[in-house]
């Protein structure tokens, strides 16, 4: 904490309640925290900020910078590989690269097989390995009714195995990602919140793949949360109705059945919580 002395001339410029308390918001407060629930932080700032009045030259020319900026990111990403281009316009709509969306950036060994849709926030890389050429082959397949939604830029490496059933939904919050050989089979709803990092070899799915036990209260597929933040290392395998805490680290080739306190560690199978008041970054 840095502590500096400051006039109280310039203590005033920034601090407009010295001299009585802020107007009474326009907005509707209600229709404030619903818009908040249902659509998160971005949609409240899409709605309630975006929405306020800017001077047009100003939009114009910062609308175009951030074009420009995009299409300098997508050449360098793809740079002068013809193969590279095809695939983004295969993956893609032809208005979505000129318009500078997000977009689907495939690997040369990746399939994908859409009768859903995809929902893009940022974009999706999928397929590439820690090589020059991916050495396992990646596949996504959308079923008919079903929903891949992101919130920001996601990351599936090589050897990922993703699947999203009839009428399904598997979300990300986006700005994480998942490692060699992850496997993600979503038959209800799947949420995976931002800065999610998972290790190789990581499964993540909703449900049985369709097989019943004969025992009171069973359910081939429950809902899975992972919360913001959270660790997937190794090998671990996060089975339906799991909740995962912000922060949570699951331990390499752990079996989570039930919750995972935020900011704990759990190991073992059935994974138990070894460590509280746990912190990491990377």
């Amino acid at each position: 904490l840095d502590v500096i002395s400051l006039s109280w001339a310039e203590a005033q410029k920034g601090n407009a309640m010295i001299f009585g308390c802020l107007p009474h918001p326009k907005c509707d407060r209600r229709a404030f925290f619903e818009e908040l629930r249902n659509n998160g932080f971005e949609g409240v700032v899409r709605r309630y900020i975006g929405a306020q009045e800017h001077d047009e030259s100003t939009t114009f020319f910062s609308k175009l910078k951030k074009w420009v900026r995009r299409q300098v990111l997508v050449f360098k990403r793809v740079k002068f590989s013809p193969f590279a281009w095809f695939r983004i316009l295969k993956y893609n709509k032809f208005s979505s690269v000129i318009l500078g969306h997000p977009l689907i950036f495939a690997a040369s060994k990746v399939q994908i097989e859409c009768a859903g849709q995809i929902l893009l926030g940022g974009d999706l890389m999928l397929g590439h390995g820690y090589f020059k050429k991916p050495n396992r082959s990646t596949a996504l397949a959308v079923r008919k009714g079903g929903s891949l939604i992101t919130h920001g830029e996601l990351t599936l490496r090589c050897g990922a195995n993703i699947e999203v059933f009839e009428n399904a939904c598997l979300e990300f919050g986006g700005e994480g990602g998942f490692s060699i050989d992850s496997t993600i089979i979503c038959a209800e709803r799947i949420k995976i919140d931002r800065y999610v990092m998972a290790g190789r070899n990581v499964t993540v799915r909703d449900n049985n793949g369709g097989h019943y036990i004969n025992f009171p209260s069973y359910k081939n597929s429950k809902p899975v949360e992972i919360g913001k933040h959270a660790w997937l290392c190794e090998g671990c395998t996060v089975m339906g109705g799991v909740k995962i805490g912000a922060g949570a680290i699951v331990g390499a080739k752990a079996v989570v059945f039930g919750k995972v306190p935020a900011n704990s560690m759990v190991v073992g199978n059935p994974a138990e919580v070894t460590c509280e008041n746990v912190e990491w970054k990377y």
